[in-house]
């Protein structure tokens, strides 16, 4: 009776073993995916860190560019607007003198 006791000791260890063996070994692969998985997401948080800084520049590099293009255009702006005010002058000139003529070509005929 003692060596059937023993025998049943040694196999509910060795089944114990066996299935703690089982449990390590899925853990074991468990941690290794996990592992992999923080790998690639550390890649990609740092991919990601330099698109966005990327893109800073780009955007700060548009807005320098829109600053300059800007003033380029409101130069134009104010030249033309000048050149619009020196032609309206012109017009109101010619307006005056048409009709100064006209007052004259009149007066001429009816005399």
């Amino acid at each position: 009776m003692d060596t059937m006791n023993t025998e049943f000791w040694f196999i509910g260890i060795g089944l114990i073993t066996t299935l703690a063996a089982i449990v390590a070994y899925f853990i074991n692969r468990w941690i290794i995916a996990i592992d992999t998985v923080l790998e690639k997401l550390i890649t990609v948080v740092a991919d990601l860190n330099t698109t966005v800084a990327l893109l800073q520049t780009n955007q700060t590099n548009a807005t320098s560019n829109c600053v300059s293009k800007h003033l380029i255009i409101d130069n134009r702006f104010t030249s033309h607007s000048e050149k619009l005010h020196e032609h309206s002058l012109d017009i109101t000139t010619l307006k005056v003198d048409m009709a100064s003529l006209k007052r004259d070509i009149r007066q001429t005929i009816n005399n």
